[in-house]
């Protein structure tokens, strides 16, 4: 549900990060952008995520809907997004 909010080119750079588990540096090479403008961009979204989870009652449901890899749950996990 989150993320159904999330669209076009932030959308591909998140499902990247936490999808295939890419690195900043990876997907500014493949989106041909530079590093610091995928750290910002992921920055972006996450604080937007941030806000929408402090708006949501049962985050837990919503994001058990998410694959992730490993890694990336367990940084989500460490960020408190999941629980």
């Amino acid at each position: 549900e989150c993320l159904q909010g999330v669209r076009g080119h932030s959308a591909e750079v998140l499902r990247l990060r936490y999808e295939e588990g890419l690195k900043p540096q990876d997907i500014a090479a493949r989106e041909g952008v530079a590093p610091g403008a995928v750290r910002v961009m992921l920055f972006r979204i996450r604080k937007a995520l941030e806000e929408w989870r402090k708006s949501q009652p049962d985050l837990h449901a919503a994001a058990a809907k998410v694959a992730l890899t490993p890694e990336s749950e367990k940084q989500l996990r460490a960020l408190g997004y999941i629980q």
